[in-house]
């Protein structure tokens, strides 16, 4: 895969961050016309991705650019697409618990994140909203199991690949965490209970168990 020297100046400039076609031009003193062509370019190499009318760089090919980190795909079996959403009445606590929560996941060592795309903090009916999408791979299915257990995203979707095997040893592993977890959520809960006491409303775990 090779880029041309405008393609590399393009990926340079948003390193930093996003940036729309008219900041692009304007840094690079280039034409429009010229920076669109050259970033459909790097489109169609999977390298940049259009968002709300600016354009990013993939996390990985971002990552590598900044750090000099390479990240070869090939090592992993496993790929996913991910939402993690956040809801707050108080954006200043909202704003601080998605940035945790997206300098963790950037830094786990159980997956490594291929594009990340994270989406501003909105307000509706004075309650704000927060929302990021990933998509990750990981080299075991236990290792996209705990990031639902740990992030616990709205949303999951298994990309790659489309049919697997699992051992038996590791089938037992997942359910202990998983059981573990659960277990533990489980003890929070029955202590906000006792500590509100019988007379305030009381907080129920419930896990719907599809048919079929």
């Amino acid at each position: 895969m090779r880029v041309s020297d405008t393609q590399a100046r393009i990926a340079k400039a948003l390193v930093p961050g996003p940036k729309t076609l008219e900041e692009l031009a304007k840094e690079l003193d280039l034409k429009p016309d010229e920076v669109k062509t050259e970033l459909e370019a790097l489109m169609k190499l999977g390298l940049v991705r259009l968002g709300k009318e600016k354009y990013r760089l993939v996390e990985a090919v971002r990552r590598g650019l900044e750090t000099g980190e390479k990240l070869n795909p090939e090592e992993y079996k496993f790929r996913a697409y991910v939402i993690i959403e956040g809801i707050s009445e108080n954006k200043e606590v909202l704003e601080k618990l998605q940035k945790q929560v997206i300098d963790k996941f950037k830094k786990d060592p159980n997956f490594e994140i291929l594009d990340l795309n994270v989406e501003e903090i909105i307000e509706n009916e004075g309650v704000y909203s927060s929302m990021f999408e990933a998509e990750v791979v990981a080299k075991t299915f236990h290792d996209l199991v705990y990031l639902v257990l740990m992030y616990g995203p709205s949303s999951i979707e298994l990309i790659e690949p489309a049919k697997f095997e699992i051992k038996a040893s590791e089938a037992q592993n997942i359910l202990v965490d998983t059981a573990e977890m659960i277990h533990a959520y489980s003890q929070i809960i029955a202590d906000l209970q006792k500590r509100l006491g019988p007379q305030k409303p009381k907080i129920q775990l419930k896990i719907n168990k599809k048919e079929g």
